[in-house]
């Protein structure tokens, strides 16, 4: 039996998993976090702790018996995060989350002392809402927390560490995409940290996901009640985890996630670095593969505002409304930028819009118009991963969107290829990849290829040719009017700072 912890940013849950990669129990606990003017975003680590004790408390409640025959533990956090904790482990301030944007200053800087596209070249991303430019932000407007902290860790290493009793572990799945190391030979680049006037050994070694960095300390596991000694792996982020849930452990293996936001992942064996510097680049679980993903700031977001404006009481007549419409929505398209957007375009000024509105569009058009115009945005990130030299011919699906079988159909026809579910339940893709990491490390399984294949596939949906048609052509038109649209964008964000809206 595996325990695998999962830290998404509003919610922690913890399950039971089996030899087989069955989700047996169970639980999880809602995160708050503390939003305030100037670009905060922060949670407190005590939180997450806590959301652990109560969710294996649970986990007793449903399974006891499970309890007890633990044989590892594996944590998936949230990315691009920073808590500094001093020598005994205790942390020095809230975490920042990947949404806290006051280090945009330090971005700018890291990227002009550096020279343009340096920082891209070493890791595969970008500076923007890196790690790194928080550890510049901490050193330059927090100089004395900088100067106590002994190490500044990502959000499952400072659950691990609990668990462990050790503040001195990361993996490179967290640390490739906080641009903390170089992604070709998976080092700290010192001549960068020197050149920032960071100090390196404020960072924690580095693992794996799949290496053992310790077992279950007594004092932790008394407060779980589960048995001390208990092994426990580096663990991953969950953009790794969430890949090895989706069956993408190795090269040539693709996946496309649906929730809040959404993106598509492809496994190369090693680092794709796209000449507009549009996608990011994460070390899998083991070290062995490097994911290239593209990401989408709007999809579930899109498809909330959509349900609420147009006042659909489920997401059943929301499909079914849009089920009603022809592939294309009668030359309607909506471009779902609601919150900026990231791949392709890396534009936090876009926002959404209706193009090509008429008398006869209906409801029912603007609902199949936002599921169309999520899956177009999407095609643009395929179609970076293509221009990237990558071959997707097949795509697994995780995420919630992936229960609607109209959306899965859209999805398939947009980006004209067959899709699959796992039977696996697609809310559970990154607890399942926490137990396979968790597997790999004890020698439950060979490599993390091995764990994948226990994920069996639930069905798969091809693409329609006469609708894959149309959506070639509404692809072209998507494309052109996001760049008609970018003076006007430029505009209303000046509106919007001008007159606080």
């Amino acid at each position: 039996m595996i325990l695998a912890i999962d830290l998404g940013t509003t919610a922690t849950k913890v399950s039971f998993v089996s030899p087989e990669m069955a989700v047996l129990a169970s639980s999880q606990r809602r995160i708050q976090t503390y939003t305030a003017p100037g670009g905060v975003s922060e949670q407190e680590s005590s939180d997450w702790l806590e959301a652990v004790r109560a969710c294996v408390a649970d986990l007793h409640q449903q399974h006891s018996a499970l309890a007890q025959s633990v044989e590892a533990i594996a944590v998936t956090g949230h990315m691009l995060g920073c808590l500094p904790v001093d020598v005994s482990g205790q942390p020095l301030s809230r975490h920042l989350l990947h949404g806290d944007t006051r280090s945009r200053k330090q971005a700018e800087a890291i990227d002009q002392i550096l020279g343009a596209g340096q920082l891209y070249a070493l890791t595969g991303n970008r500076a923007g809402p890196s790690t790194l430019a928080k550890l510049l932000w901490f050193r330059e407007e927090r100089p004395d927390l900088y100067s106590r902290t002994a190490k500044f860790l990502q959000s499952k290493d400072y659950v691990t560490s609990w668990l462990t009793g050790s503040c001195d572990s990361t993996d490179y799945s967290d640390a490739s995409h906080a641009c903390l190391i170089n992604v070709h030979t998976l080092t700290y680049f010192e001549d960068v940290y020197a050149t920032l006037g960071l100090d390196l050994d404020k960072l924690p070694e580095l693992h794996r996901g799949t290496d053992l960095v310790g077992h279950l300390c007594s004092a932790t596991a008394a407060i779980l009640g589960l048995p001390a000694g208990i092994p426990v792996a580096a663990g991953a982020g969950d953009g790794a985890g969430s890949a090895i849930g989706a069956g993408a452990a190795r090269a040539g293996d693709h996946y496309v996630c649906l929730g809040t936001t959404a993106w598509t992942a492809c496994m190369s064996e090693k680092a794709v670095l796209d000449p507009a510097m549009r996608n990011f680049n994460i070390v899998s679980g083991d070290g062995y593969s490097v994911g290239s993903f593209g990401t989408i700031q709007n999809a579930g977001r899109a498809i909330d505002w959509a349900q609420a404006a147009c006042q659909v009481p489920d997401l059943r007549q929301f499909d079914s409304l849009a089920a009603s419409v022809v592939p294309g929505s009668d030359g309607l398209i909506f471009l779902p930028y609601l919150a900026g957007e990231r791949t392709p375009h890396f534009n936090p000024d876009a926002r959404g819009a209706f193009v090509g509105l008429a008398p006869e569009h209906q409801t029912a058009h603007l609902l199949r118009a936002v599921l169309e115009g999520i899956s177009l945005a999407l095609r643009d990130t395929v179609a970076m991963h293509r221009d990237d030299g990558l071959v997707i011919n097949h795509m697994h699906l995780i995420g919630g969107g992936g229960k609607s079988s109209l959306w899965r159909q859209i999805l398939s026809d947009v980006l004209d290829v067959p899709v699959s579910r796992l039977k696996s339940p697609s809310e559970h893709a990154t607890t399942v990849g926490a137990a396979i990491i968790a597997g790999t490390a004890i020698g439950h399984f060979s490599d993390l290829s091995a764990g994948t294949a226990k994920l069996e596939l639930r069905d798969t949906i091809q693409p329609d040719p006469a609708a894959a048609l149309r959506y070639d052509r509404l692809h072209e038109i998507f494309q052109s009017l996001y760049a008609a649209l970018i003076p006007a964008y430029d505009k209303l964000a000046l509106y919007r700072t001008d007159f606080g809206c």
